[in-house]
């Protein structure tokens, strides 16, 4: 594992960002060079790469055996040096086919695999001194629109322990000594800060999608009934906390569609980039100073 030398974004204030999306890398190293080749030949520039994860493909069998997850850990590793050699800065979340040591719920034990890459698992990444994103990863289980289960969650075996989790990492912290490192984290560039205050807005990053959305819907199989993939916890906690959400950002459903919404916030299915795609996200601040989403495209690999 690599000592970490990664530092936060928030060393002066930003008026725009420009955020290189992946997920669902599935270890496809192929498609990976096509994407850095194709940065490279586009003369692409980005703040930050934010990953929604799934970057390996471990099964949820092989969890339990050490030798597998050590295996596993070293292929991530691999997919983050990847992305670092693009560039050095990368957040992600793991999803339900990378190793449970990155799925750890104490944020003292996540390992550090690269230098200029985080795990923001259950835990909050700031961009701005108003603006953050908070990250929870792993999936639920989905079942098919006509009751029957389609696919298994992990490491959550019900939604309601993900919801409970999600819930308790969108509450703002009422600690006001906290609350001030928060929001003066221009001031201490090089401190964590992994604090949510009322004042901020969020960019939720998950690896599933919320429930009923287009984005999580799978319809892909002929004669199959529909995979509803996503998180009704997840929508209701978007719906409650819509005034502060700048966007959900997720992956996992690989057939899902690109784009829709919940009440007012913006669902984004970033794309399986094992099947070429990626998104590329920029926010401006109004006139008003706060952060809006200017533009999202997705693109494919060719």
């Amino acid at each position: 594992m690599s000592m970490s030398v990664f530092f936060p974004l928030c060393t002066e204030r930003k008026s725009s960002l420009r955020i290189l999306l992946t997920s669902d890398h599935h270890l496809d190293m192929v498609r990976l060079q096509h994407l850095s080749d194709w940065w490279v030949n586009n003369n692409q520039s980005a703040d930050i790469i934010v990953a929604a994860g799934d970057l390996t493909n471990m099964q949820t069998a092989e969890q339990d055996v050490p030798q597998f997850v050590s295996n596993c850990e070293g292929e991530m590793t691999s997919v983050l040096s990847a992305l670092e050699r693009m560039l050095c800065r990368v957040v992600y979340v793991p999803g339900n086919h990378d190793p449970k040591t990155t799925l750890s719920f104490e944020n003292s034990h996540l390992p550090h695999l690269t230098p200029h890459s985080r795990n923001i698992h259950n835990n909050v990444y700031r961009l701005d001194d108003d603006l953050v994103i908070c990250g929870l990863g792993g999936s639920v289980p989905a079942c098919r629109q006509d009751g029957s289960p389609a696919w298994e969650g992990y490491p959550y075996e019900a939604d309601s322990k993900y919801g409970l989790l999600l819930r308790k990492l969108l509450t703002p912290s009422t600690n006001q000594a906290l609350d001030y490192v928060g929001r003066n984290c221009l001031a201490h560039p090089l401190q964590e800060h992994n604090v949510l205050t009322p004042a901020d807005k969020i960019i939720l990053l998950t690896h599933v999608g919320p429930h009923s959305s287009a984005t999580t819907l799978d319809a892909h199989e002929t004669g199959c009934s529909p995979v509803e993939s996503g998180s009704a916890a997840q929508r209701q906690v978007i719906s409650d906390n819509a005034q502060n959400m700048l966007i959900n950002i997720h992956g996992h459903t690989h057939y899902g569609a690109p784009t829709d919404a919940v009440d007012t916030v913006p669902i984004v299915n970033i794309g399986s980039l094992s099947f070429g795609h990626f998104t590329i996200m920029e926010l401006a601040r109004s006139q008003d100073g706060t952060w809006k989403v200017s533009s999202i495209q997705r693109h494919h690999l060719g």
